[in-house]
């Protein structure tokens, strides 16, 4: 049996804490003994009641939980030190045998760890995070810190023994710019995925139903968004569901900004194991990423849950492996951000989908083939397995 450090600079309070690492490791706990370190805000630490369903999840998988709380400013710094110096405490008690690092902040720990201790190094690399941070306004390209990182990007990935992507495009960018040839097979591409649970789904809403799932921040383009189903909204009347847990007011006031008092809208937040409930009862999920180049490395979480409810997407080009999910399975629309939008021919394809009677059967089964989390983490045990 594998003994497991799995690192995440997320916390597993977060709503992607809960889907896209809890619901992994719960399946991969039951082969492998596995420990997490995770960095929790204090927001959700206070939350006491939802801290003690994730704890007792935890327990009764038999997952020993470590964690840290967020910091911003200098303090960071302070943090990032708090983990490394955690991280070698637990490698010197338990001897684990794989360090498995979520995203590039945790690898980078893991890579410094590699050169004192002896183990395994999985690198799941959750997208380009680097770029990220400069395409969402967040650093400046010329900034020390981003040189920094860029120096340190590539002896990352060839210092890792396997490697985890999300898309195939990101795969493809990895094997040709940053490893040696002799590296390739390393690469493992999982996109994000989820529970997969059919339903009965009618949609019986008198008013579509529109739904945004998750945050705005930087990330999304909401104001797109807006003025799109402003522009669905004159068509034919319509609602919109806005899931999403710290962004309320922004997300009122970016409504108002719009001047457009027709809309129909409701913000809420839901808990992670809740959410599908909702989603049932949507007609389409939509949500445009803000452009970039990182997006050549993401795989929106969204996407696998709007369809395991039967629920098709209205998004933007993203990149060829989803976009060609998504239309191959024609499972909704994929709109071209760089050239003028014809507002009539979106309306007119979302008629076209609203009539189609086989639309939520193909949306079961696109989710069954691509998103099922039990067959994901059958390609993690996998990995795993090769490191015994």
């Amino acid at each position: 049996m594998n003994k497991i450090l799995f690192i995440t600079y997320d916390g597993l309070l977060e709503p992607l804490g809960y889907t896209q690492i809890l619901s992994y490791l719960k399946i991969l706990s039951k082969e492998n003994n596995i420990s997490i370190i995770s960095i929790e805000k204090n927001n959700d630490l206070q939350n006491k009641d939802y801290f003690n369903k994730i704890n007792d999840m935890l327990k009764n998988n038999n997952i020993d939980w470590n964690f840290l709380t967020y910091k911003k400013g200098i303090s960071k710094y302070f943090l990032l030190i708090n983990l490394t110096f955690t991280c070698i405490k637990l490698l010197k008690k338990n001897n684990y045998n794989i360090l498995h690092a979520r995203s590039y902040v945790s690898g980078l720990i893991v890579y410094f760890l590699k050169f004192f201790f002896k183990f395994y190094f999985i690198f799941d690399i959750r997208g380009f995070w680097i770029e990220e941070r400069v395409e969402w306004g967040l650093w400046s390209k010329y900034s020390i810190k981003y040189i920094i990182f860029k120096l340190l990007e590539k002896k990352l990935y060839n210092k890792s023994q396997s490697i985890v992507s999300l898309t195939h495009d990101a795969k493809k960018i990895i094997e040709n710019k940053y490893l040696k040839k002799k590296s390739f097979s390393r690469i493992t591409v999982i996109p994000t995925c989820t529970f997969i649970e059919k339903k009965f789904k009618k949609n019986t809403n008198l008013i579509p139903k529109f739904t945004h799932l998750g945050s705005i921040g930087t990330r999304y383009d909401f104001p797109f968004f807006i003025k799109l189903m402003s522009e669905i909204n004159k068509r034919k009347k319509i609602a919109l569901s806005i899931i999403n847990k710290n962004e309320h007011n922004k997300i009122n006031k970016l409504f108002l900004k719009s001047n457009d008092k027709n809309l129909i809208y409701k913000v809420q937040y839901i808990q992670p194991m809740n959410i599908i409930k909702e989603l049932y009862s949507s007609d389409f999920g939509v949500f445009f990423p803000v452009k970039g180049y990182y997006l050549k490395a993401y795989f929106p979480t969204k996407l696998g849950e709007f369809l395991s409810s039967g629920t098709p997407i209205i998004t933007s080009s993203i990149n060829e492996h989803v976009d060609n999910l998504i239309l191959n399975n024609n499972v909704g629309i994929v709109i071209d951000l760089l050239q003028n939008i014809d507002y009539d021919l979106i309306y007119s394809k979302i008629k076209i989908l609203q009539k189609d009677v086989e639309l939520t059967d193909r949306c079961f089964f696109t989710a069954e083939k691509y998103f099922n989390i039990t067959n994901a983490a059958n390609i993690y045990s996998k990995i795993y397995r090769n490191f015994e």
